[in-house]
């Protein structure tokens, strides 16, 4: 109650509104759909992803970047792509799959990557946390980055 939104009065007087006794039929049944989908989105992920952090079942989750999927050189649509940090592996998921992740910092340093498990629809979650985990395979098959001559 004091902070964030709060200071908004016309805003919290409409938070206070819709959790009234009335609406709590709708409520209940709303946030049961999220319940449902997010707790098969996150057993979904940590099915698929080898590399899935414990973490409560909300939308965001995160895996770490193995340092195996580091200092590689992969060829992406005929170029030669050098992967160094795990924004690098983030640039590379989005690039070849499509899946939006985002490198997020852990002590000071990006070690881990942060996933959206957002979608409706479970087949959607499945398909990208399959393409996560076939990125890092890859990555981590891949020759490594040649030294300087």
């Amino acid at each position: 109650t004091d902070m964030g939104p709060s200071f908004t009065p016309n805003f919290m007087a409409k938070i206070a509104a819709m959790l009234q006794p009335e609406f709590y039929g709708a409520l209940k049944d709303h946030f049961g759909k999220i319940e449902t989908k997010y707790t098969t989105n996150n057993r979904i992920f940590d099915e698929k992803v080898p590399t899935a952090l414990d973490g409560d079942p909300g939308m965001c989750r995160v895996f770490s970047v193995p340092e195996s999927a580091k200092g590689k050189r992969i060829d992406f649509n005929g170029q030669q792509i050098d992967i160094q940090s795990t924004r690098d592996v983030c640039a590379y998921i989005a690039n070849t799959t499509g899946t939006i992740l985002v490198a997020q910092a852990e002590k000071g340093q990006e070690s881990l990557i942060r996933v959206a498990l957002k979608s409706e629809d479970p087949s959607m979650i499945e398909q990208g946390c399959d393409d996560i985990a076939s990125c890092l395979e890859a990555l981590e098959n891949a020759p490594p980055i040649p030294a300087a001559a």
